[in-house]
């Protein structure tokens, strides 16, 4: 008797937490009226998060979360996070994170949250001075540019887990740190702790040496005050993880391997204001949509008549999973279609006709198999450009497929500086047995993609380049200024007749940091005209230039035949000539070519594959002793059971999915 009435208790805890987790999974419109935040919501489970899962890549919601899709008119417009590369300070290394949005103030959206991998957060000197979200940053402007940096740095909270839904995660408030502003990227720096300290807590030594074993993943997701609220990118064709949490990782390996800095000159009002990207995988039809996502004025990429492109860089493992891939007693077809780019509006639909699963021919770029390029490292890229597009002689080796003109394949040309923006979309086409042999059970993959816009500003011209190292730590100041001399009256006596398109990168690639320069000071770049034969090179905050760190400037257009850069640490030293203190980099053999990354416009993103099913991510049995997790490849709803049935075993079908009004 005492058994029937436990396996009777049993059922019916079981029956209850199968209605519990059905309930928790429907969209909150079907109880209650749609929040004034946007146009739906879904309430999460309501239990604690585990051990298990605050540890994982994965970032969980939270018991008190409640997921709300931004409306179109929602103020924050396609806020992301990316690495912006690492300098030192002393014996320690900072890591730059960038927060990127186009955004005007609202009342709803008050904290931004950051997730870090679990060693990299350890590594982290969080009581630092140094590492905080600098407050007020500047409108369109580089991340090194010093009109960022002349506000406080805004501390990070460390949150707990009750408000996070994990471990390892710290926020900042956006209205203290002031980053409702438009089109901006918002430095963020977080100081590593000394190698000996880093040493002694067996932890990684460096950004290098923790990057050799995976590139860490770091996270973001944007909460209403009471950390209730979490803020979904409104979409038509995405219902999960991707839509509420952005990514970034510290690379390994250079994404942007033959690629160029665009100099802020050719794009000083940035034409793509803000962007985002995710992956999403439509098994029915077997396909995985890389989705671009951006705000924009119109015709601004026409103001300078650049040449248009598109880059995307994937791990090699990928695209041996798409279509044309060779298999057991079938050859590799070159043939075959990989890839369609086309162009979405602001309604993600195509443009003439045609629907979201088939867009008309005329509108889609196709990419075959044989089409692909073989990058750095395990990477592979193609490159889409539009056909007015002109290879310097140091870019022969890239393949490169267009149709048309770019602003009708491959960049949208409307204005959507409001709304959810425009989009394209990169279209790769699978085999699906063998994708999904590589996506596993994973949810956030080992796979990082990387995309940008390409530029080319004088059709066919190459680059001059100049490279060497720093002779000796050198500690540079906030606000100190050295001065770079070519040695030669190159730059004319006027400071518009200086612009010679200069870009320089600090460091090692892919860690390096980037300055911009203009032919005045007007735009407030770190580099800027001094006189005839120099340029000034305004330090933005405080750093140390370590012996051996690499340096490379960009140049166009030069007049002179000049070979050596020399950086005097002042004016005064520059007086003095070879008697003054300054270390010098030289002029390459060799020139590069002139595909140029456009500003505010590149992703580096460790993505989170959606799935169009709603397919539960743990196992279907559960035990008495074992409490189990998981959650739908689709982010809805995360799963937790215990108990069984008659039989011995509970069955716990897919959640449902959110639906819309």
């Amino acid at each position: 008797m005492q058994k029937n009435k436990e396996q009777s208790l049993r059922r019916f805890l079981s029956l209850f937490l199968a209605l519990i987790m059905i309930l928790t999974s429907l969209p909150l419109n079907v109880f209650a009226e749609e929040p004034s935040t946007g146009t739906r919501a879904v309430a999460t489970p309501d239990w604690e998060v585990s051990d298990e899962e605050a540890e994982a890549d994965h970032w969980p919601l939270t018991a008190n979360n409640r997921l709300v899709e931004a409306a179109n008119a929602d103020s924050i417009k396609n806020p992301n996070i990316e690495y912006g590369g690492t300098f030192n300070l002393g014996d320690r290394q900072v890591i730059t994170i960038l927060y990127k949005t186009q955004s005007s103030a609202n009342a709803v959206w008050q904290r931004l949250l950051l997730k870090f991998d679990k060693t990299l957060a350890q590594m982290i000197d969080w009581d630092n001075a140094k590492t905080g979200a600098w407050k007020d940053p500047a409108k369109n402007k580089e991340s090194t540019n010093p009109q960022h940096f002349n506000g406080d740095i805004i501390k990070f909270t460390s949150e707990p887990r009750e408000n996070a839904g994990s471990d390892n995660v710290y926020s900042v408030a956006l209205n203290d740190a002031m980053f409702k502003k438009q089109a901006i990227e918002a430095p963020m720096h977080f100081v590593l702790k000394s190698p000996d300290q880093l040493q002694q807590l067996g932890l990684p030594t460096s950004v290098e040496a923790l990057v050799q074993s995976k590139e860490p993943v770091i996270q973001s997701r944007i909460v209403d005050k009471y950390y209730e609220k979490v803020r979904m990118n409104p979409c038509a064709h995405l219902d999960g993880y991707s839509t509420y949490t952005s990514s970034t990782i510290i690379p390994r390996r250079d994404y942007r391997a033959g690629l160029i800095p665009e100099c802020e000159d050719d794009n000083i009002d940035p034409w793509i204001l803000t962007q985002t990207a995710f992956l999403t995988y439509n098994k029915n039809k077997g396909y995985v949509d890389l989705t671009i996502r951006h705000n924009k004025n119109a015709n601004k990429p026409l103001q300078h008549k650049p040449v248009l492109g598109l880059r995307t860089v994937i791990e090699d493992k990928f695209f041996n999973v798409l279509a044309g891939s060779a298999e057991e007693g079938v050859p590799e077809d070159g043939s075959a279609k990989i890839a369609d780019v086309f162009i979405v509006g602001a309604n993600e639909k195509p443009y003439d006709g045609g629907s979201y699963d088939n867009p008309v021919p005329e509108r889609r770029i196709p990419v075959l198999r044989n089409q692909i390029n073989q990058g750095q490292d395990g990477l592979q890229y193609i490159q889409v450009v539009g056909t007015d597009y002109q290879k310097t002689a140091y870019e022969n080796n890239i393949k490169m497929q267009s149709k048309g003109n770019a602003l009708e394949t491959l960049l949208n040309s409307a204005l959507a500086s409001g709304g959810r923006g425009v989009g394209t979309i990169v279209r790769f086409y699978v085999k699906p047995e063998k994708f999904e042999s590589l996506i596993s059970d994973t949810d956030l993959l080992d796979m990082t993609f990387y995309t940008t816009f390409t530029t080319q500003t004088k059709k066919g011209e190459a680059r001059e380049t100049f490279s060497g190292k720093v002779d000796k730590d050198r500690t540079l100041q906030k606000g100190q200024k050295l001065v770079l001399d070519v040695g030669t009256k190159e730059f004319g006596l006027g400071s518009f007749a200086g612009n010679r398109k200069m870009v320089m990168e600090v460091g090692e690639r892919p860690h390096n940091v980037v300055f911009q320069s203009a032919p005045n000071d007007a735009l407030g770049t770190s580099l800027y005209w001094k006189d005839s034969t120099s340029y000034w090179w305004t330090i933005p905050y405080d750093m140390t230039l370590k012996e051996g760190t690499p340096i490379k400037i960009y140049m166009q257009g030069l007049k002179n035949n000049i070979q050596e850069v020399r950086f005097y640490t002042s004016k005064d030293e520059q007086a003095l000539g070879d008697a003054g203190d300054f270390f010098t980099i030289t002029k390459d053999p060799d020139k590069c070519g002139d595909m140029q990354y456009v500003r505010f416009a590149g992703n580096l993103k460790s993505p989170n594959i959606e799935k169009t099913q709603n397919e539960a991510s743990i196992p279907e049995i559960f035990t008495t002793d074992t409490i189990l997790y998981g959650h739908t490849k689709i982010g809805n709803a995360i799963v937790r059971a215990r108990g069984v049935s008659e039989d011995e075993k509970v069955c716990i079908k897919p959640s449902l999915p959110i639906r819309r009004k």
